[in-house]
C-alpha cells in the first residue's frame, strides 16, 4: 500500500480541525512554525520525518495501526492514521522525510 503527501496532509487536517485547532494553535503544540503545518497539509515532500512525529504527537494520533468500529465517529482520521502508520513504521529516522516513505 503506498499513500501519498496529501494523504499524510488529509490526515493532519482533518485531525487538527476535529481538534478545533488553528494552524498557528497546532504549530504551538507541535513546537514547529504555522508555515510547517501548512506545508505538511498541503503534501509538502521535504518535511523530516522527526517534524511529521511532532505534529502526530500534538494530536495524539499513535503509531499504532488498529481497526476501527463504522460507528466510530472519527472513522475516516483513523483510516488515513492506519494508511500512513504502515508507512512511517518502516524506519525512525528523523533525518529522512516524508518522501522517503512514499
Amino acid at each position: 500500500m503506498n499513500i501519498q503527501h496529501n494523504d499524510i496532509g488529509a490526515l493532519v487536517r482533518s485531525a487538527r480541525k476535529s481538534y478545533g485547532l488553528t494552524q498557528s494553535e497546532l504549530a504551538k503544540r507541535a513546537n514547529c512554525s504555522q508555515r510547517l503545518i501548512s506545508e505538511l497539509e498541503n503534501g509538502s515532500e521535504g518535511i523530516a520525518f522527526g517534524n511529521v512525529l511532532d505534529v502526530l504527537a500534538a494530536l495524539q494520533i499513535g503509531l499504532s495501526a488498529q481497526a476501527v468500529p463504522i460507528e466510530d465517529p472519527r472513522a475516516e482520521i483513523k483510516a488515513l492514521e492506519e494508511k500512513v502508520v504502515k508507512q512511517l513504521n518502516k524506519s525512525t529516522s528523523p533525518k529522512r522525510t516524508l518522501k522517503d516513505y512514499l
